[in-house]
């Protein structure tokens, strides 16, 4: 629940936080070859709604969600858009999306529910769709200075993770982004295709 506090009490300014980096450019990128426009993406965790404005823009139609009902509202006023305020738990789309897009969300889910998380996601995907995440790298369970959890995970974790989902091709890249604690973070982000 403190991961999930800190988005509720700090909703207007999170809302306005837009990292400097590029780093989610590479998993953009992996989307902007494969999917046509208007295809449909399911945003996990849509924050300050960066993300979602990215893929707008250039023709999607981006199903956004948010856990933190403050931080929706305030990011639905920013993009003139509706934010959906559930949890990967209320996804019921079946068979629906290209693409799933998670940027850090996956870092917040304790371990134990990972499995589950990725289960509901994939039903949720067209055969051929993308999930597409980034989650913080490292082998421990970590608080920031906000409370907010942050799961670690190495390149080996994950693809044992994944594997058993027999993904028709995995990618991953690591780099190193800028928190809204302004510490400096080292991500890997993972593109699969189903």
């Amino acid at each position: 629940m403190l991961t999930l506090n800190f988005y509720s009490e700090n909703a207007k300014e999170y809302a306005c936080f837009e990292t400097s980096n590029n780093n989610s450019n590479w998993g953009k990128n992996i989307l902007l070859a494969e999917l046509c426009e208007g295809s449909k993406i399911l945003e996990i965790g849509t924050g300050g709604g960066y993300d979602a404005q990215f893929f707008l823009q250039r023709g999607y139609d981006v199903l956004m969600t948010e856990a933190s009902a403050k931080l929706a509202l305030e990011t639905s006023k920013k993009l003139g858009k509706e934010i959906r305020v559930c949890t990967v738990s209320d996804i019921r789309e079946v068979n629906h999306f290209h693409a799933v897009w998670a940027n850090s969300v996956f870092s917040h889910i304790p371990r134990s529910n990972i499995n589950q998380v990725i289960k509901t996601l994939l039903q949720s995907l067209r055969a051929g769709g993308w999930l597409v995440f980034s989650v913080h790298a490292g082998e421990e369970d970590s608080r920031d200075a906000c409370g907010r959890l942050y799961v670690g995970y190495t390149i080996s974790s994950l693809e044992r993770i994944l594997h058993k989902y027999q993904p028709s091709s995995l990618k991953f890249w690591k780099c190193r982004d800028l928190a809204f604690t302004g510490d400096e973070v080292e991500q890997i982000w993972v593109a699969c295709k189903f």
